[in-house]
């Protein structure tokens, strides 16, 4: 099949010079820069490729990369694809969390290699081995070490691996915000029909274009948009802010966007809103974004109040915003805007009776996610799995050459991508998602497994989270999350949010009930303060609500203060 991979072999053949990939440090200004070649970046994942193939590598053997946000991880990824190794990129396990998940992952996928960098192993802040090793996981020891700053200079070309469509190309985990993570089989085939969706929305191979990103390589959103995109287009330069220090001074993203004259970014809802509150507005002048095209936003709840005070702070128009739906089963994007932002006033009753009722009045507004590219199906079904009318609120089930054919050894849940919808040619996967179509447009509500029902309407955790932080509550969006308990023979909600020690917890306790009350017709059995950072995450730092409810059962989490004392009835 020809894809990436001839394109790039292409590249480095003939424009090896082209610059691709520009690695910054952003800890002080001006900005360092490391920029990489087409060249260099063939040359170098060759060697490494070469290094896996000393080391015993076949065709469709595993190998877990520790995704580092450094030129030797994107080198890595590139080197498995050359020979064939189907690649896993996870975060170290730097905590208590990622370790369970990175144990997780090698018992799932079963990686005959292990792929790192070995100074940043060995500093204090960058120590997988030594935990691995003192937590006893004997799983490493077995393990092929390869590392990428230390590999040898390789002068024989190594022949390039042929891909079928069909084939494993890698494994893309979860998240894990509702349940453990999944190792999702991603082929050749659903990259490139992934891309093509990306290029079907808008023009992004033939044009000149400039992406800054600060999303984690092991987000499919870091891989897919901020890696493969790049390299695939003809005249696109990606320029990479790390991750941590994107979540120490949010503003060097900002100014990487205005110095970098970027025309294209990924970042979820949270990121934009953050941007928004700090940067007053007469500095706002400061970062020039006029050269924007598209603000992609994903991974979270896009909130219509974000777009509207980010766009009035920075001058933009709303066409600039990209409001997108995507999850790992279909690679990285099922649905996306291009320069046609909209949202919609709807019906805040038919809403929680599961209906989509434009009104000019509405109490609620819900941004559009936009339309299925190139042979993307989007359907909503009912729980009897027939398919909804426009505007009924469904679960989302997705049919493309992007989605994936399910979970490595994991029949059980790979059944979700089997899916039978009467009248259609299938199969569909089940998303979990719960959402509608209108006018062609994707509006998506919340999950269904954090969906909560009382007095017979469906209300939806992220429709509480918004609705507080439209009316001032001082809580941030991304600390926050709802769940029901059964309490009494009734399903009754719980709030949990993470808080400064030192804030005024009844009357915010008061505020949020009394919003709540207002808004939704019901008030909390409890609400729960807990320590900044304290509710379990995934490594895409989205908050588990299954896990937070299952912690707050068991009496694990470490409280503040809650409005509901245990034993209370």
């Amino acid at each position: 099949m020809d894809g990436i991979l001839e394109k790039m072999a292409h590249e480095a053949a003939e424009f090896p010079r082209r610059k691709l990939y520009n690695f910054l440090d952003c800890s002080r200004e001006p900005f360092r820069e490391h920029i990489v070649t087409a060249g260099e970046v063939w040359q170098r994942a060759g060697e490494i490729a070469a290094e896996l193939l000393a080391k015993g590598a076949q065709k469709g053997d595993r190998a877990v990369i520790l995704s580092l946000q450094d030129e030797g991880t994107v080198y890595a990824i590139w080197a498995c694809m050359r020979v064939g190794v189907v690649f896993t990129l996870i975060p170290p396990p730097l905590d208590k969390g990622k370790l369970n998940r990175f144990v997780a992952v090698l018992k799932s996928c079963a990686p005959k290699f292990l792929i790192s960098n070995k100074a940043l192993e060995q500093t204090s802040e960058h120590n997988p081995s030594g935990a691995l090793l003192r937590q006893a996981f004997f799983q490493v020891v077995s393990l092929k070490r390869i590392y990428t700053d230390q590999i040898k200079p390789c002068d024989d070309p190594v022949p390039l691996c042929t891909h079928q469509a069909s084939d494993l190309l890698y494994l893309q985990y979860t998240s894990g915000s509702t349940s453990a993570p999944k190792g999702v089989m991603v082929t050749y085939g659903n990259l490139m029909g992934c891309i093509d969706l990306c290029m079907g929305i808008f023009d992004f191979k033939h044009t000149q274009q400039s992406l800054v990103s600060w999303v984690p390589f092991y987000h499919n959103i870091g891989l897919v948009v901020a890696i493969f995109m790049p390299a695939y287009a003809d005249h696109a330069v990606a320029h990479y802010v790390p991750t941590l220090q994107f979540l120490e001074s949010p503003l060097a993203w900002l100014k990487a966007l205005s110095q970098y004259q970027a025309t294209i970014t990924a970042a979820p809802n949270s990121a934009y809103e953050l941007c928004a509150k700090l940067v007053a507005p007469e500095d706002a002048a400061a970062y020039d974004l006029s050269h924007m095209q598209r603000l992609i936003n994903g991974s979270e709840t896009v909130d219509s109040h974000t777009v509207d005070r980010f766009c009035k702070l920075f001058q933009l128009s709303h066409d600039t915003f990209a409001p997108g739906y995507g999850l790992s089963e279909c690679v990285c994007v099922a649905t996306l805007s291009s320069r046609d932002y909209r949202s919609a006033a709807i019906s805040l009753e038919a809403y929680r009776r599961g209906r989509f009722q434009p009104d000019p009045n509405g109490e609620k507004t819900i941004v559009s996610l936009g339309r299925p590219a190139a042979d993307m199906q989007v359907m909503a079904v009912r729980t009897d799995g027939s398919p909804c009318r426009e505007g009924e609120i469904g679960e989302i089930c997705l049919r493309g050459a992007n989605v994936c054919a399910g979970y490595w050894r994991n029949p059980e849940e790979s059944r979700a991508f089997e899916t039978v919808i009467p009248g259609l040619d299938g199969p569909f996967y089940r998303t979990g998602d719960m959402g509608t179509l209108w006018e062609g447009q994707l509006y998506l509500t919340g999950r269904i497994k954090e969906m909560i029902i009382i007095g017979g309407k469906n209300i939806f955790p992220s429709d509480i989270v918004l609705q507080l932080c439209g009316e001032g509550v001082a809580l941030s969006p991304a600390g926050m999350t709802v769940f029901s308990v059964h309490h009494g023979g009734k399903e009754r909600p719980v709030l949990c949010a993470e808080c400064r020690p030192d804030a005024d917890f009844p009357h915010l306790a008061a505020q949020i009930n009394k919003i709540v009350s207002a808004a939704f017709g019901f008030s909390f059995r409890d609400v729960v303060f807990v320590r900044e950072g304290a509710l379990p995450r995934t490594d895409n730092r989205k908050i588990r609500t299954l896990a937070a409810k299952d912690a707050y059962e068991a009496g694990r989490l470490p409280v503040l203060f809650r409005t509901c004392q245990p034993g209370t009835k």
